[in-house]
């Protein structure tokens, strides 16, 4: 765990941040705004006004590419990003996803345009365009390359275990399914899926994704509307003094300026993969002839994800207040922290040194001893257990069938050392992911079943996403030179590897996804500056 955040520090931290935010800022002051002055044409492109010149050579239609980019960066990532975001960054991490978001639409121009521009048809037929290629054939940086080949087929594994995480314990949370029947029937049939290559992906995205939009708008406004008197102080905490963190407020103990601003950027990164090289994957299967057209359709694309379902998912957990607010909640064992004293959230002095240990790692006495628990509860508690970056409250304990836990906790360092495996933690905490967003439907006139439609919708959402990373993945192996038997094997290796994400630590697969996307984004951050002048020309000459 330590080696994490150790490695999640380095190649997530400031650094990462200027290079992602500094090429966006570059190519927004170098090409003239383009995600100003291209967006009507990409609206109409988008709303069939302004026609596109398919020539029929692609796999997909240009709607059903960018469907399939939409359902990369659309899915659980707006929704249970944004919580995460908010649950570690607080409310002024959003200003930072925007501004992520603002930059990232002329990243995402010019990496869409260039994929479509060195596309190539391959042996089988198919059409692959990726930032590999680019990077091999007209950079003459072979090794580059293959670095960016494995870190997306890493991703397309590692950003999908949350994914599946998510909804899992979303079902479990809204229908009380196990997380590993829910797992196991999605595994499959993502599996029946994927096998049907980009052309099913493609046309299953085209159907799903206006649907899921049309809901998720739905009863996001009418969340919003319920909580109408607190629309204008969320947009407060939102866009007022960023520069400063968040300050602690209900249940949060606050954020300084270094984490959210560190989880502004990487949400909004994750949310719309701006940078990544993932949206050209996509759109290079397009049939739209002309790489400048299909550049110009992607411009809208990171302004759908952040800009507007990713700003609507927080003023849904903002004005509701669920962001600060307590609730029962299964805790992951490997998330809590035992501390040796007592702490209270009434008391300024002790908020400090809670933000200060959660945010900037500064010691505090960690507990070690044996816990006694009768009935489900801990007798005579003089420590504090922290989860979710919050104090956790009337810890219970419960073996799978409900029956209270009778027995012992042997608690080392602050952590749980042993447990019986059967051993079920609940306990009041802040909530993260997708469970604000769950809480705050039920304030809403959909208070009933708000939260269900919220669930399905997150399920529809989550397919997206996941088949599109699998695309991407496929698109890594084919340029390291894997065909079809090699295919067929990574779709059952990623298949069984889904499975497991609904069952593993969340707070470790959301540090590690960002770890493998910092790696995918790199090289090909890289190749889109050593490719200025040619964005220009074609920029220039609108493709032609």
């Amino acid at each position: 765990m330590n080696l994490i955040n150790v490695i999640h520090n380095i190649l997530c931290g400031p650094i990462f941040i200027l290079l992602l935010l500094g090429i966006g800022l570059f190519f927004t002051i170098y090409l003239k705004f383009p995600q100003i002055r291209l967006m009507p044409k990409s609206i109409k492109l988008l709303l069939g006004i302004d026609k596109s010149s398919g020539s029929k050579k692609g796999d997909t239609s240009a709607f059903q590419a960018l469907a399939t980019s939409l359902g990369g960066s659309i899915g659980v990532g707006c929704i249970a990003g944004t919580g995460v975001a908010i649950n570690i960054g607080g409310p002024s991490s959003i200003f930072w996803m925007i501004i992520t978001t603002f930059l990232g639409m002329a990243t995402k121009f010019v990496e869409v345009t260039l994929c479509h521009k060195y596309r190539k048809k391959l042996p089988d037929g198919s059409i692959s365009g990726t930032p590999m290629h680019f990077l091999k054939e007209q950079l003459n940086m072979p090794k580059l390359a293959i670095i960016m080949a494995l870190a997306t087929i890493a991703t397309s594994i590692f950003n999908n275990l949350p994914q599946v995480n998510s909804i899992a314990k979303a079902f479990y949370f809204s229908f009380n399914i196990n997380e590993i029947i829910t797992g196991l029937i999605l595994s499959i049939a993502i599996f029946i899926i994927i096998v049907g290559g980009i052309k099913r992906i493609g046309a299953l995205a085209e159907k799903l994704i206006p649907i899921m939009t049309l809901i998720f708008l739905i009863l996001s406004l009418a969340s919003i509307l319920a909580n109408y008197n607190n629309i204008i102080p969320a947009l407060k905490l939102m866009f007022v003094n960023p520069f400063k963190g968040s300050a602690a407020l209900g249940g949060f103990l606050g954020a300084s300026i270094n984490m959210t601003m560190i989880q502004g950027v990487n949400r909004g990164y994750y949310t719309n993969d701006a940078g990544s090289g993932a949206s050209g994957i996509a759109h290079a299967a397009s049939e739209e002839e002309n790489s400048y057209n299909e550049g110009v359709f992607s411009i809208i694309e990171p302004f759908l994800c952040t800009a507007i379902m990713c700003s609507l998912t927080a003023l849904v957990i903002i004005a509701s207040n669920t962001w600060n607010t307590k609730y029962v909640n299964k805790l992951d064992k490997n998330n809590i922290i035992f501390l040796k004293d007592l702490y209270s959230e009434d008391k300024k002095e002790d908020i400090v040194k809670l933000s200060n240990f959660i945010n900037n790692n500064d010691n505090l006495p960690l507990l070690n001893s044996v816990i006694n628990i009768e009935n489900g509860k801990i007798e005579n508690q003089s420590f504090s257990v922290v989860s979710n970056r919050s104090i956790a409250k009337d810890l219970r304990f419960y073996l799978k069938d409900n029956d209270s836990y009778n027995g012992s906790l042997t608690i080392k360092n602050g952590k749980i050392e042993k447990l019986n495996k059967e051993v079920i933690i609940k306990g009041k905490t802040l909530l993260t992911g997708i469970g604000p967003v769950t809480k705050a439907l039920e304030k809403s006139i959909f208070s009933k079943w708000g939260p269900y439609l919220m669930n399905i919708c997150i399920l529809l959402f989550g397919i997206t996403t996941i088949i599109a990373w699998y695309y991407y993945g496929d698109r890594g192996l084919v340029f390291l030179g894997l065909r079809k038997k090699g295919l067929f094997y990574f779709k059952i290796i990623f298949t069984i590897l889904l499975f497991l994400g609904s069952i593993i630590d969340t707070t470790t697969l959301w540090k590690f996804c960002d770890i493998v996307y910092a790696i995918m984004a790199i090289p090909n951050l890289i190749g889109l500056f050593k490719l200025r002048k040619i964005i220009k020309n074609i920029m220039i000459n609108k493709g032609k």
